[in-house]
């Protein structure tokens, strides 16, 4: 039978056990896709789509994940899984938080340095704000007055750059979503992504276009834009159905 795995939904970080880092997404197109599939696919969804918006599909596997380390995680887990597609609609989180602190503290803390005499460039600024020494615990709740709570991001790992090295023989195809450019920047920035990362294809979104609620993706390769354009998810779902026949 044949087999499909979907990323859907966003990822969430923690900035302490009550924040978190989170984004717009909202799964219906993972949603979407695991409800068409599973009419005559064996589909399994990794991701936060199907818990966030509630919907329950007794023939589709679901495995729960919140954060990025999570879902990379389960993903690597089902390498060797016989899929042949991979769809990875997942909005994964960009950044983390690595550590909060206080304007205050950090002030105190070069002020320190600079009078100690351990200040001689740029860089040695930069060393102490990437790694003060006084830092606010992220496992328990942080203040709700701290008036300059300031929080040091970190990036979080490409989970797209794995997938092809996990699903070495499946169909890859991912998303790509830019606002506010020019057809040649989105088309540049899907093409570098297919290529970098070996997927097979990459469909192309523009953010301020889907806020005017009109429905725009680009089918991209790693040569580029393939002069196919997609008005509603239901021609990207009938794209992906001849993928798979063939």
């Amino acid at each position: 039978m044949t087999k499909v795995l979907i990323t859907g939904g966003p990822t969430n970080e923690y900035i302490d056990d009550v924040m978190k880092i989170t984004n717009m997404a909202t799964g219906k197109t993972a949603i979407e896709l695991a409800s068409r599939f599973s009419a005559f696919a064996d589909v399994t969804v990794v991701g936060s789509a199907l818990l966030h918006q509630g919907h329950i599909f007794n023939n589709v596997r679901h495995i729960p994940v919140e954060t990025t380390a999570e879902m990379r995680a389960a993903l690597e887990h089902e390498q060797g899984g016989g899929y042949n597609m991979v769809i990875h609609s997942a909005a994964v989180a960009d950044y983390y938080s690595e550590f909060s602190f206080t304007l205050e503290d950090m002030a105190d803390e070069i002020a320190a340095a600079v009078k100690e005499g351990k200040i001689k460039n740029n860089a040695d600024v930069l060393k102490i704000m990437t790694n003060p020494q006084k830092k606010i615990l992220s496992n328990t709740k942080i203040s709700s007055v701290e008036e300059n709570l300031t929080i040091k991001l970190g990036l979080t790992p490409k989970i797209i750059a794995e997938l092809r090295k996990w699903f070495p023989e499946a169909i890859l195809v991912g998303f790509k979503l830019l606002s506010k450019v020019s057809q040649k920047e989105l088309f540049d920035a899907a093409t570098e992504l297919c290529r970098k990362n070996k997927m097979d294809y990459i469909i192309a979104n523009d953010l301020s276009v889907l806020k005017t609620g009109f429905r725009e993706g680009h089918l991209v390769t790693a040569d580029g834009y393939q002069g196919k354009d997609f008005t509603s998810n239901r021609e990207i779902f009938e794209f992906l159905d001849t993928l798979l026949a063939h």
